[in-house]
């Protein structure tokens, strides 16, 4: 598993806070040795569960805690992504999920038009949405996200994921 870096010391102190938040059970603003040792064998229990075959297929599905968003090393910067939006598990909009099922699926680097169907695939599967393919670059979100160019320069040398609103 590789570890990746993520980016800037504010990037690092939103996800120590997050972490310090999920962590401070009884909310006083201290770690006590219960509340580190409870997180502690919860992240070894999640390594314990991981076998290298599933490392090797890349989950479909995002981290879903804190613990396993620190155990990952966090989403890629995306360029036109919020590094902190990414991260944070909590934030659900139609651009942030999109981003996430890119990189669940081991695709930031290969934006094809042939991988848009999967990625539509695990869209759909981690909101229970109904996005579709709509064109070369482009999926429709539904709703009042509508149309979204997802593909800079599609078939390009430069080709690489966006979010481009088409409405």
């Amino acid at each position: 598993m590789a570890v990746n870096a993520l980016g800037t010391s504010t990037d690092i102190s939103q996800l120590a806070s997050r972490l310090m938040n999920r962590v401070d059970t009884n909310n006083d603003g201290q770690l006590s040795k219960e509340e580190f040792g409870s997180f502690l064998t919860s992240l070894l229990d999640g390594v314990s569960q991981a076998t290298p075959a599933a490392a090797a297929s890349r989950s479909v599905v995002a981290p879903t805690s804190l613990t396993s968003l620190a155990l990952s090393g966090g989403y890629q910067p995306i360029p036109g992504f919020d590094s902190g939006k990414l991260n944070d598990p909590t934030h659900t909009t139609p651009k942030y999920m999109f981003a996430r099922a890119v990189q669940d699926l081991g695709l930031l680097g290969t934006p094809t038009t042939g991988n848009l169907q999967s990625v539509v695939d695990q869209y759909n599967k981690a909101t229970g949405k109904s996005a579709t393919v709509k064109g070369d670059d482009t999926i429709d979100f539904g709703g009042d996200i509508g149309v979204v160019d997802v593909i800079f320069s599609v078939g390009g040398s430069d080709a690489r994921w966006q979010w481009c609103p088409t409405a």
